[in-house]
């Protein structure tokens, strides 16, 4: 017994001393959808600049990290409630820093502007007047609206979507993050797209967190990765390969990414037409252009990409084009509840799929747009349940290859969260523009109480100068006067804080007597003085 008592006290202890060997764990929070920085590769695992770096300075810290990726909106959420303890890859600026502890910079990050090819954009000012895509909610916007952009602004969910657009043609430029655009270009191969050396919007990249003490110890960890060359190294892993122009056999995939199924439905669009202009050429005897060529893929792989990217969270679609009927959806629109023999029955209404507030204006665009145009609009769909779902719907009308009849070709993404998050900050933006609203309402109220009591004063003061009195009096009365005249210009001036606020605010300029204004603070302190002046004496 005891025996077995001594072998259970062990067990025990050991049990301890392991768990107090254990390192402690720091929840490191980051983008899901941002390579190289940080992203979700094919395996599922976080990966990425950021994610190896917090690693090393995990390791130099004594500490185990536990990765949390997730859309960039959500983390700094995550980061404000506790859910994560660092995250580890900020821009620094001087509003984030009033929020958040940030570490020395490991790397910086700069936007820019991407065109095709044969474009005739070389610097800002022909980017003015011309047609532009970014990412919705991108700081890009605040870049275009610096310069005075004139030209037609197009939001869609992802850098992904926007550079698959570009590359199609149907904007003249896309503006984001210059690292992110470059990787996308080489290991999705969209070769007909550049970017201009310009860097716009350029910032440090850092470690953020509300932790003061954390922020210190990566400091120090980051100092020391820097000395020892682990830094460099990792940067030239992830940016040097990005960076170079001669490698052409990129073995990087971005997981979890929308931007490959714009172009599946591109190859299959020029595929088609490929084969048709493939059969007038050979009527002609004419031989294919070299572009055309380049773009033979066998159907397996087409097979490929439709199997892999069919059950992922953007649903493509066929569809004839008058009147609307459903030909073809793709297995994931399990996910709002439907099947697809469902939707595609013969008695399957389409409109009912729609919010009815929407269906008017969506039915209108698609019956306007013409034979090899394209189309994107934002509208609510409704799921089984009759919950309205937000949708960017992107399509186009093409000849269908088997009867030559004009269809709908395009697919949904779901941007639900995105619109919730923007109704949120409108509900905020009118909250805090009644609040300004009511504090202007209060200012002139203020205002007009205090202006209406000093005038009465200074209404008897001027009755009082006229009144019969010896110089040293009238001398009093007067700064008393000149007192209140400059005590009621400062109330007036409240009313001023509106147009500060609105920009609305202009400089006057006017001639002014400097020698009157110096005597007149010197008359108005003399009394003060001499009053001194006389206690030091008694």
């Amino acid at each position: 017994m005891r025996y077995c008592f001594s072998l259970l006290v062990l067990a025990l202890s050991l049990s301890l001393f392991a768990q107090a060997a254990k390192p402690a764990k720091i929840i490191i929070g980051g983008d899901s959808d941002f390579p190289p920085y940080e992203f979700i590769n094919e395996a599922g695992l976080p990966d990425g600049y950021n994610v190896e770096l917090s690693r090393s300075v995990a390791r130099m810290m004594g500490m185990e990290p536990e990765f949390r990726l997730g859309k960039w909106s959500l983390v700094r959420t995550w980061l404000e409630d506790g859910t994560i303890d660092l995250v580890q890859g900020m821009a620094f600026s001087i509003q984030r820093a009033q929020e958040y502890y940030f570490s020395g910079a490991h790397t910086v990050v700069w936007q820019a502007i991407f065109i095709r090819k044969d474009s005739n954009i070389m610097s800002e000012t022909d980017l003015i007047n011309s047609s532009v895509v970014i990412q919705e909610g991108d700081i890009a916007e605040e870049y275009l609206r610096y310069i005075g952009f004139g030209g037609e602004l197009n939001n869609v969910p992802s850098p992904e979507i926007a550079l698959k657009l570009l590359e199609n043609g149907d904007f003249d430029a896309c503006i984001t993050n210059y690292m992110l655009g470059m990787y996308l270009i080489q290991n999705q191969e969209l070769k007909y797209i550049k970017a201009l050396p310009q860097r716009i919007q350029q910032r440090d990249y850092c470690f953020a967190s509300l932790d003061e003490e954390l922020i210190q110890k990566i400091d120090t960890a980051l100092v020391e990765l820097e000395s020892s060359g682990e830094l460099k190294r990792i940067r030239d892993k992830w940016f040097a390969q990005v960076n170079s122009t001669q490698q052409t056999g990129a073995n990087i995939i971005l997981g979890a990414s929308l931007a490959c199924i714009p172009l599946l439905i591109l190859l299959i669009i020029f595929i088609t037409l490929y084969r048709r202009q493939k059969q007038q050429l050979a009527k002609m005897g004419r031989k294919m252009p070299k572009l055309q060529a380049e773009l033979i893929i066998s159907t397996g792989e087409i097979e490929a990409w439709t199997k892999s990217f069919s059950y992922g969270p953007v649903i493509l679609y066929k569809a004839t084009h008058q009147p609307a009927k459903l030909l073809f959806i793709s297995e994931n629109i399990r996910q709002w509840g439907y099947t697809p023999e469902e939707i595609c029955a013969e008695d399957s209404d389409l409109t009912r799929k729609i919010f009815f507030e929407d269906c008017e204006r969506v039915l209108a665009e698609s019956h306007e747009i013409r034979s090899d145009e394209y189309s994107m609009i934002y509208y609510r769909a409704l799921n089984k349940a009759g919950e309205p779902r937000w949708v960017l719907d992107y399509y186009r009308i093409l000849p269908s290859p088997e009867d030559g009849e004009n269809c709908y070709y395009g697919y949904l993404v779901d941007i639900t969260d995105q619109k919730t998050i923007e109704f949120q900050l409108l509900e905020e933006r009118e909250t805090a523009r009644a609040a300004s609203i009511a504090k202007s309402h209060f200012l002139a109220n203020m205002n007009h109480e205090i202006r209406t009591t000093l005038n009465g004063i200074t209404g008897f003061l001027q009755v009082l100068m006229q009144m019969k009195s010896n110089p040293q009096q009238m001398e009093i009365y007067d700064l008393m006067y000149s007192s209140s005249h400059d005590l009621l210009r400062i109330i007036n001036e409240t009313l001023d804080f509106p147009k500060i606020e609105s920009d609305k605010m202009e400089l006057i300029i006017n001639d002014f007597n400097p020698h009157y204004l110096i005597n007149d603070l010197i008359r108005q302190f003399e009394h003060q003085v001499l009053g001194e002046d006389v206690i030091f004496k008694a």
